[in-house]
């Protein structure tokens, strides 16, 4: 989610587009009815290859389940009897060791272990407490009750045990993971988080200082570098740095002036560059930290954004978008990769930098290869194609020519043999 860098879709504007570029493609699936909510596993190594299972939850009280991105889903729970199911959160490693938890609308709490065909309710393994929220990281799932505060389990969905020590009264609404820990907000707008690398016995809670807020926060998310991200009851953005749990005032930025509700906030760029904010009636909206807002693409203009799931581990990153007419639609991104050369075989380097009209990339080919160089923006929309053919065995430099880059950070994304290396370009005049 977001230390964040100007966006620059104001580029179409100066005539590096003779048309908008598309940012969504649809996702051949029926689904029986809208769709409510997108949940990602953790994703799978298969072939030397990360392959991403994930389920989603439609209004019909279903749950299909995807084993890895295609349009190739399977209808495991149709029609849940049980209640309404408010949300769910998977935990998948393989066929045989996974676990679905399923929060209802009147604070039931299931759990099943054979990708649907059982359920067994588990209050009673929560001290018979009334649940709120769920939510889980890597392994573990983490439930936020009405009056006993936060309880955490394994896959395996027993043995839950209650954090003690700072809210263990506390009536949770909301709990979101991070790689910063764990967050917590109460029904006192406050959020606590405990960090993920201390020992899970220590129970250490830090409070975050939400006095400079105007009003109730409404919904929150947390970026990959550190960044909190509110939105309000009077349906404003408030940003924030993790660094505030330390007392750090609290910026506020208004809604790019979009006096329309916004709904199901999510931030895309991993690299605190950009939110992505879906709303009820107008679409889907990228934000920068500077509060300038764009139309993130066209093709959701008009729909009724119901859920957006991002995930960041995998490159390119996935994000999925699903409406309220049942359909899904995807979109990647090429921003995740942090570049190694003691991994990167190619040996790529980007000189000078910042580059202010051209710049060289040079690379170091194991052997004939076709590569394709192309550059993409902070929104992962591609600029530039630079290079596609074959390039000799050894040594190889491309031209870079950015003079008609505006300032900011850029991709470049190097294919080949099936492989992709990111290099970061800074560009400044």
């Amino acid at each position: 989610m977001k230390k964040l860098v100007t966006l620059f879709l104001v580029l179409l504007s100066v005539g590096l587009y003779s048309q908008e570029p598309k940012y969504w493609e649809k996702i051949d699936f029926e689904f029986d009815s809208g769709i409510k909510q997108i949940d990602f596993a953790k994703p799978l190594i298969e072939n030397k290859k990360y392959i991403q299972p994930y389920i989603i939850l439609t209004d019909n009280n279903s749950i299909y389940f995807f084993s890895k991105f295609n349009n190739q889903g399977e209808k495991i729970i149709s029609e849940f009897q049980n209640g309404v199911i408010k949300e769910a959160n998977i935990i998948y490693q393989n066929q045989d060791t996974n676990s679905i938890l399923i929060l209802t609308d009147d604070q039931h709490l299931f759990i099943t272990k054979d990708m649907g065909m059982s359920f067994v309710e588990i209050n009673d393994e929560i001290e018979n407490s009334k649940v709120n929220t769920i939510d889980k990281s890597g392994n573990i799932f983490w439930v936020g009750t009405e009056e006993s505060g936060a309880f955490y389990c394994d896959v395996n969905g027993k043995s839950w045990k209650n954090f003690k020590t700072g809210i263990e009264n506390k009536k949770i609404l909301e709990m979101h993971n991070s790689y910063h820990g764990i967050f917590c907000l109460t029904n006192e707008n406050q959020i606590f988080r405990r960090k993920f690398n201390m020992n899970i016995k220590d129970y250490i809670w830090e409070t975050y200082k939400t006095s400079d807020l105007n009003d109730r926060i409404h919904d929150f998310e947390i970026g990959y570098e550190g960044s909190l991200i509110f939105i309000d009851e009077s349906n404003n953005l408030v940003g924030d740095n993790i660094q505030s749990f330390n007392g750090k005032n609290v910026t506020c930025f208004s809604s790019f002036e979009l006096r329309i509700p916004l709904f199901n906030m999510n931030i895309a760029i991993p690299w605190n560059i950009v939110l992505i904010i879906g709303t009820e009636l107008n679409g889907l909206w990228g934000c920068d930290w500077d509060s300038h807002g764009c139309k993130f693409g066209n093709e959701l203009l008009d729909e009724i954004i119901s859920d957006i799931e991002v995930n960041d581990v995998i490159n390119p990153d996935l994000c999925l978008v699903g409406t309220k007419k049942g359909e899904l639609y995807y979109s990647r991104f090429y921003v995740n990769a942090v570049q190694d050369n003691s991994t990167n075989e190619l040996h790529t380097q980007i000189s000078p930098q910042p580059a202010c009209t051209k710049a060289r990339l040079s690379f170091n080919l194991p052997s004939e290869s076709n590569i394709s160089v192309k550059v993409f923006n902070a929104l992962g929309m591609q600029m530039m194609s630079i290079a596609d053919g074959y390039f000799k065995e050894g040594e190889n430099s491309i031209p870079l020519d950015v003079s008609g880059l505006s300032d900011g950070m850029y991709f470049v994304a190097i294919q080949y043999d099936g492989s992709t290396v990111v290099e970061k370009l800074v560009v400044k005049k």
